[in-house]
């Protein structure tokens, strides 16, 4: 029988299929993918035979006691009810035919196909429950996702991503701006959703940033950034993206300081205007300004700062600036002299 006529069933004894699921290569890798593409309407039977076997274990000998075979149907039985009650009209079928697969898997198992098959709903529970990582204005946070890829978060952003992947993706999503060093995986591609942009990543150090502009910064490896829209961007090292909020793209090469700066405690304005300078103050310290006064419309500041206190960059940027403040907790006036 050719595999465009397999059925659930079939996949599930298939030995290419099962070693593509459980050890894949990339010869297995290379096949399943053409084919797959070359035949869309399997695509939902493989993923429900994917999912099966991904949750069972496969062993040589085969031996199951009644009591076990019991517990394992009455598991399945409970597991199905509970989804069907949880999905809509659209996803019955999509339930109906999992239950009937693994059904069949149990009574391939008193015929002495499969043994001890244990399924792994617990540990797959575990891995997809949501963190979320956020930090304030004010605040840095460095950690370790599951998979051993470093986070740095800037101030006032947020992450959110399973406690464990699980499956052929990795994916996250950002809000803010964070450093990525991901771990190298070419069989399971690294995700950042970041708004209506996505970055695909195998193992690389970039930097991603959103708020009023979308910019991507590759330190090394090589990442691929697409949109809802379908536009595909490659970027090499040094190159970084910069998406407006019209949706303009455009790629140039970047200042590392200028960029990543922040990530080993560099406070950076370039030329930034009045309103651009209280903006990064306010995420760098967490405090809030009440301005009296107003500059010129020219005005503008340059300037670099590690590890400084909010008073020492003050300071700084008051003494060409003509203007005098006030620091009372976490308020800061500032009177803009005439």
């Amino acid at each position: 029988m050719k595999y465009k006529d397999f059925d659930i069933e079939d996949f599930l004894m298939d030995e290419f299929f099962i070693k593509w699921v459980k050890s894949p290569d990339e010869e297995t890798d290379h096949f399943w993918s053409k084919w797959i593409q070359s035949n869309p309407e399997k695509k939902d039977i493989i993923l429900v035979a994917k999912e099966i076997i991904e949750s069972i274990d496969y062993l040589d000998k085969a031996h199951l006691l009644d009591e076990e075979y019991t517990e394992i149907f009455e598991g399945i039985q409970s597991r199905f009810k509970h989804q069907s009650k949880a999905s809509d009209k659209g996803n019955y079928w999509l339930f109906f035919r999992k239950l009937v697969a693994v059904l069949f898997i149990v009574s391939c198992i008193s015929l002495g196909y499969f043994v001890n098959i244990q399924i792994k709903e617990d540990k797959i529970a575990a891995l997809q429950q949501i963190v979320t990582k956020e930090t304030t204005n004010g605040m840095k946070s460095q950690f370790v996702l599951s998979d051993g890829t470093k986070v740095y978060l800037n101030s006032g952003s947020k992450l959110i991503f399973p406690k464990g992947f699980y499956g052929n993706e990795r994916r996250v999503k950002l809000i803010g701006e964070a450093f990525f060093e991901v771990k190298q995986n070419s069989k399971i591609p690294f995700f950042v959703e970041v708004g209506e942009n996505e970055i695909k990543v195998l193992g690389t150090s970039f930097n991603a940033h959103y708020r009023d502009v979308f910019t991507v910064a590759l330190v090394t490896g090589k990442v691929e950034v697409g949109d809802t829209l379908g536009n595909r961007i490659f970027l090499s090292p040094n190159e970084m993206l910069i998406k407006e909020k019209e949706g303009k793209f455009s790629k140039t090469i970047f200042d590392p300081l200028h960029i990543l700066g922040w990530k080993d405690n560099y406070l950076i304005f370039n030329d930034d205007r009045f309103d651009e300078v209280l903006s990064k103050l306010k995420r760098w310290y967490g405090v809030e300004f009440i301005v009296s006064g107003s500059v010129k419309k020219d005005w503008s500041y340059t300037g670099t700062y590690q590890k400084e206190t909010l008073q020492n960059v003050l300071e700084g940027i008051s003494i060409t600036s003509n203007f005098s403040y006030e620091i009372s907790g976490q308020k800061v006036n500032i009177t803009i002299n005439p």
